[in-house]
């Protein structure tokens, strides 16, 4: 999400990368990162409790290097419905990343936002509303109530929509002089 949101990237603070892969190929993403010096970290994962493996390494210079590998969105029963292979299906590209890394759709990225508020920052989600439409700021809001975010969404809907109130305004304001 942040080099899709921030034009420096390298700049947001962060503590981790989160990377999804379907289920079945959980061994295969296991070997990739193996291969570049990844260790897993022991932890709750398992099909029920945690749906993510950590895995961490140290670069060169000493720095800590933390990724999560997901093969569900959320550890959250009334997220579950969300699948690697339809956000997959509905990725888009990340040229930043390289040619074949991919990312959700502004509209999965909102809604996993809103699943997961506590890890994402604030500015991130605003900087996701002002970048989209109304149309898609609509159907993200639909896609929320639909995925039954209900509560966690509750205040990231009545900003949405009172940047579009204020956005609304501001050009009235501006057509009357």
């Amino acid at each position: 999400m942040a080099h899709s949101l921030n034009p420096q990237a390298e700049l947001r603070e962060r503590d981790d990368t989160d990377l999804a892969v379907i289920h079945s190929r959980l061994q295969v993403a296991d070997r990739v990162l193996g291969r570049l010096d990844f260790q897993a970290i022991a932890g709750n994962e398992g099909s029920l409790i945690m749906r993510q493996r950590l895995y961490r390494r140290r670069d060169a210079h000493g720095l800590l290097h933390n990724i999560d590998l997901h093969w569900a969105i959320s550890n959250s029963a009334r997220t579950n419905q969300f699948s690697v292979r339809d956000l997959l299906a509905r990725s888009r590209e990340l040229a930043a990343l390289g040619t074949h890394a991919r990312m959700p759709s502004i509209i999965d990225s909102f809604v996993i936002a809103c699943a997961h508020l506590d890890a994402h920052h604030v500015h991130d989600v605003r900087l996701m509303i002002v970048q989209m439409s109304v149309g898609v700021r609509a159907q993200a809001s639909r896609r929320a109530i639909e995925d039954a975010l209900g509560g966690a969404c509750v205040w990231v809907l009545a900003s949405m929509w009172r940047l579009y109130l204020a956005r609304l305004l501001h050009g009235a304001a501006h057509l009357s002089r």
